[in-house]
């Protein structure tokens, strides 16, 4: 049979919706068409839903000597950053020293808890717990607010109170006043408490964990696994159970974004969202294909961050790697990078990621990771697809990818099937970079490609007979945006 002929049995497998995310749990054959059994380094294009090479990151701060950066929170007020190192330290900088000599990175203080620091913003700036006394930074000092409780285990805002827990007890401050922590029975707008779930367990083991927003409720959250809901205002306080068995890892892995609450255990990622019915909590846990993957999260260490710019849940891993919910398409991914990953935080236009010893910042159009230092390395990336195979046999005729890259120079990309005995050559771009004088428009905060975005193709024909076919692409050094793979066979005896 010649290659261009056509037989009754020809069929086209096309490769290029993967909106179905990762799917770790079961072998490739079992997945379903729209899913990925790997997936690092893509991302969906947010205007296609295309898989693309995701960004990389420049370095844009280096930490001082012997200092190693644990948390870090941003102050939108005063326009700076505080950082927490691994000796309980505080520092205000503007992440602007690539030197690392200290001169941007000035000592404010240190937190008087044992605990992971939370922060929220508040008036002059920001509000920091630890689980000692509510510390206060102000923008121009860090103080201990001494009014506060002994112990002040998480801080949440809310209705124009700040609220703090511990143990199995809820307080809100005054209205509007950060000092007020005294309960006055006749006057409704100072400080008042109320306890969740009051005796439920052993020493510790029902204590409060997170407290979010959900609507115009609040949510509670426990280490014994139940989830409270507390509705309206003070004295008309109503107080819930809504799930129970949710297990959180730590303290820092709950997020809240528009409609929902999301809360990460040891192997699952809940949804928390509102329903029609009598207005009741309904939690979903939306992980079940990819919860083998959390066996590797670091019990004390592991955060999880809603990164509003990008729409995506991020859930820090050991080493380097990091586990991505994308909120639009509601599928899971996977990043890598050279080092681990601290903490995230944003700022008003950008994503930064707190290393060790250093800040960088995410970049479209870069294809680095930690680029601006000794350390980077390029962002290669990698693809399982579904397997597909036959009663009998497949006999693949042609391959043939359509794709869109990001540069002209490329180590190496392909697409590899028949366990690694086809290999589908992807070439680098054909049209070379536009000069700049060739552009007119402002490329001051253009974050557009300045390689044009053309679509091309590349085919390979061959005979080679199999019951079944897997498919993987992987790309060294080689950005790009995947639109299809097709796949030319026929079923045969």
């Amino acid at each position: 049979m010649r290659l261009s002929s056509k037989s009754e049995g020809d069929r086209v497998i096309r490769r290029g919706d993967f909106h179905g995310g990762l799917n770790t749990i079961t072998v490739p054959e079992m997945i379903a068409d729209n899913q990925l059994a790997e997936c690092v380094n893509m991302d969906f294009n947010k205007s296609t839903g295309a898989l693309q090479t995701s960004s990389g990151s420049i370095t844009i701060f280096k930490a001082p000597a012997n200092v190693n950066l644990t948390d870090c929170f941003y102050d939108k007020i005063n326009n700076i950053f505080i950082v927490i190192d691994s000796n309980r330290n505080i520092y205000k900088t503007h992440l602007i020293d690539m030197v690392g000599d200290g001169t941007d990175f000035v000592r404010i203080g240190s937190l008087n808890g044992d605990k992971k620091p939370m922060a929220v913003m508040w008036e002059y700036g920001l509000l920091i717990a630890s689980g000692g006394k509510l510390q206060y930074w102000t923008g121009l000092e860090l103080k201990t607010i001494a009014s506060s409780p002994a112990v002040c285990n998480g801080v949440f805002v809310k209705n124009g109170r700040v609220w703090i827990w511990y143990k199995y007890t809820l307080v809100s401050s005054g209205v509007g006043d950060e000092e007020n922590w005294t309960d006055t029975s006749s006057d409704d707008s100072t400080s008042k408490w109320i306890d969740v779930g009051y005796k439920e367990g052993e020493e510790g083991a029902a204590d409060i964990v997170g407290v979010t927003a959900l609507s115009s409720d609040i949510i509670i959250i426990k280490a014994d696994g139940k989830i409270y809901r507390l509705t309206g205002n003070y004295p008309n306080w109503n107080l819930l159970e809504v799930a129970r068995n949710i297990n959180i890892l730590n303290r820092n892995c709950y997020t809240a974004i528009q409609d929902g609450v999301f809360i990460l255990s040891r192997d699952s990622l809940f949804y928390l969202q509102t329903t029609q019915n009598y207005g009741d909590i309904q939690p979903q846990n939306i992980a079940v294909n990819i919860n083998n993957l959390f066996s590797d999260l670091d019990i004390e260490e592991t955060k999880m961050v809603f990164i509003p710019i990008l729409n995506q849940i991020w859930i820090t891993s050991r080493g380097g790697n990091v586990i991505i919910f994308d909120v639009t398409f509601r599928a899971f991914l996977q990043r890598e990078f050279k080092s681990r990953v601290m903490d995230l935080v944003t700022d008003y236009f950008s994503v930064l990621l707190v290393k060790a010893d250093k800040v960088t910042r995410l970049m479209n159009g870069v294809f680095y990771d930690e680029l601006y230092s000794n350390t980077a390395t390029p962002v290669n990336w990698r693809i399982t697809a579904k397997t597909d195979t036959s009663f009998y046999s497949y006999l693949l005729k042609r391959v043939r990818v359509a794709y869109v890259p990001f540069s002209d120079t490329f180590q190496k990309a392909d697409v590899i099937m028949a366990k690694g005995k086809i290999e589908v050559p992807i070439p680098e771009g054909k049209i070379k970079e536009k000069t700049i004088r060739e552009i007119t428009t402002n490329i001051v905060d253009d974050d557009s490609y300045i390689f044009p975005n053309e679509t091309q193709f590349n085919t390979k024909w061959m005979v080679y007979r199999d019951r079944s076919f897997d498919m993987k692409a992987r790309g060294v050094n080689a950005p790009l945006m995947i639109n299809k793979i097709d796949s030319d066979l026929v079923e045969v005896g």
